[in-house]
């Protein structure tokens, strides 16, 4: 432990707040002008004198009882150290700020209340006390309180001299400044954050006091002007010099407008030129105005944000936008001319289109003309001959007796090969055109071609028609009618159904026809378009002739749907009057 030069005999101390030991009594009376024991000696032994003395004494003691009310009652710690670094006696407040109680701090030193780093400076400026280097000792030191946690002081020392140096001590003054120490370090940690957050974002501060021209600067709002702290000038015409010149009057003007208009905020953004390197950077500089009660600006404080980078992107993204206009003007009128080059092409496509329907309907008419011309003709004209021919074969036969029997037996053969033609012919004929669906109707030809169907094909259909059908315009019914056919003998070739159905509806407005089977359905290539078959590009010509819906349905249970719907004002004919 550190010693002083002369040690320092600890007197005896009372815990009485208003009673002084002897010892600390007599060593604060020898601070006194005169020795206290001189002047009684020197006193004349008389009733003036006595009373005099009498009124000294009271008034020592007196200042006795003020000085140790003094002592515990301080609003700051006090104590008294000896030169040894012993607490020789402490007021309360001492005591609570350490929080330690004075009997316990008495038996112990200043050293075991400070940080170790710390003694040894404090044992530095005590030396300078006692050496009459300096009259006062103060520092900020943090005391480690009894808990183990530590507290802020300011404490202040000073040297108490008495006749004997080896009676000399200390008197410490301590006061908590726990609270402000905090601040301080909060206002720190708060104004790193601040330089980090301005130098991550590329900003800085400043503040002006106009009428005193006092321009302060944050340390990086120096850093974006290439400057020192130190190398500024802090004042408004140091700043205005980093300028680009063509910016400055600018600048000028919007100050003398804003202070004129009182205006609160002001916004620019203006060029600098840096210091360090005259390279020149963008900054935007937006900052709050004070003004006198006379109107008179006083303060200007705001923040510099360095928006280089922004402005430059900004003018890349005019640049590019420009680039891009030009490129999408230029796309533009290609577009548009290739837009007028497939309207062309469309407008074609579609007359192509219109001449192909109108093709295909002719195609369809010619078709079922030829059809019904065909089966005219093999009626009246085929089916004459071989009715020539039978009858010519039955008068033979009528003379057969006079055939051999060989002649015979090719006789009715022949007879019998006339019978199936005459048979074949006229299925023929009727399955090009049932003679049927003109004279009787519909209902009729269907019926028929059904019964036919199902004899040469195995397959039962049933039939379902509205009873209040009716007759249908010729176009329908020969359309429904080759819908008909032609769906069943895919049936009869492709479905590998056992059994079919044909329904015919008239309700809502629409004449409704389903030709159904319970076969395998549609084939499917998944990847792959649907391509329908000639005979399935019929069907929907038909229907589109009529103004019709055509579809092809898959059913859930299996088997497929020929579906077609008409409108009931297009194709049915009015009912014929008695």
């Amino acid at each position: 432990m550190h010693s002083l030069r002369k040690p320092f005999v600890k007197p005896e101390v009372s815990d009485q707040p208003d009673t002084v030991g002897a010892g600390v009594s007599a060593e604060s009376r020898s601070f006194d002008s005169g020795d206290a024991a001189q002047r009684n000696a020197s006193a004349a032994p008389s009733s003036l004198g006595s009373a005099h003395s009498t009124s000294a004494a009271q008034s020592l003691d007196l200042l006795d009882h003020y000085f140790e009310s003094t002592f515990h009652r301080a609003g700051v710690g006090l104590a008294h150290v000896d030169l040894q670094g012993r607490f020789l006696r402490v007021n309360p407040l001492f005591c609570q700020i350490l929080g330690y109680g004075s009997d316990q701090l008495c038996q112990m030193t200043f050293m075991q209340v400070s940080e170790p780093d710390s003694v040894a400076r404090d044992w530095s400026a005590l030396q300078e006390l006692i050496d009459g280097s300096r009259d006062t000792y103060t520092r900020e030191k943090r005391y480690i309180r009894q808990d183990g946690s530590r507290v802020w002081c300011n404490v202040s020392v000073s040297l108490l001299r008495a006749s004997d140096p080896a009676c000399n001590c200390f008197v410490v003054a301590l006061y908590e400044i726990s609270v402000r120490k905090k601040a301080q370090e909060d206002l720190a940690r708060a104004n790193e954050l601040l330089n980090i957050s301005q130098a991550a974002g590329g900003t800085g501060s400043f503040e002006w006091n106009i009428p005193e021209n006092k321009l302060t600067w944050s340390e990086n709002h120096s850093r974006l002007f290439g400057l020192n702290l130190s190398g500024f000038g802090c004042s408004f015409a140091s700043w205005r010099n980093r300028l680009e010149p063509c910016d400055a009057a600018k600048i000028d003007a919007e100050l003398k407008a804003a202070f004129a208009e009182k205006r609160e905020e002001w916004v620019s953004e203006h060029q600098i030129v840096r210091a360090d390197n005259g390279e020149k950077r963008w900054l935007t500089s937006r900052a709050k105005i004070s003004y006198s009660p006379q109107g008179q600006p006083l303060r200007m404080v705001g923040v510099s944000i360095d928006t280089t980078d922004r402005k430059h992107a900004e003018q890349e993204m005019v640049r590019g936008r420009d680039d891009l206009e030009r490129h999408v003007h230029q796309r533009t009128s290609e577009l548009v001319q290739k837009t007028l080059e497939m309207a062309d092409q469309a407008r074609q496509l579609d007359t192509a289109n219109s001449s192909l329907r109108q093709l295909s309907s002719r195609i369809l008419h010619l078709q079922d003309e030829e059809r019904r011309r065909i089966a005219s003709h093999l009626h009246d004209t085929t089916g004459g001959w071989l009715t020539a021919l039978a009858m010519n074969l039955s008068v033979v036969q009528s003379e057969a007796a006079k055939l051999t029997p060989r002649t015979k037996n090719v006789l009715a053969d022949s007879l019998e090969i006339l019978r199936d033609m005459s048979n074949d012919l006229r299925t023929v004929s009727h399955l090009l055109h049932p003679p049927l669906l003109d004279e009787m109707g519909l209902q009729s030809a269907l019926r028929w071609f059904v019964e036919e169907f199902s004899k040469r094909s195995n397959i039962p259909v049933e039939i379902e028609l509205a009873p209040n059908l009716g007759r249908l315009t010729r176009e329908c019914e020969t359309a429904i009618f080759r819908i008909v056919q032609e769906a069943l003998t895919n049936v009869h070739r492709h479905s590998g159904s056992p059994r079919a159905s044909i329904c015919i509806t008239r309700t809502a407005g629409e004449i409704g026809l389903e030709v159904r089977d319970w076969g395998k359905g549609l084939p499917s290539r998944p990847g792959s378009p649907e391509r329908s078959g000639v005979g399935l590009q019929g069907m929907r010509e038909r229907v589109r002739q009529l103004g019709g819906h055509f579809e092809i349905r898959t059913n859930p249970d299996g088997g497929t749907s020929v579906i077609a719907k008409f409108a009931e004002s297009s194709v049915c004919l009015p009912p014929a009057t008695e």
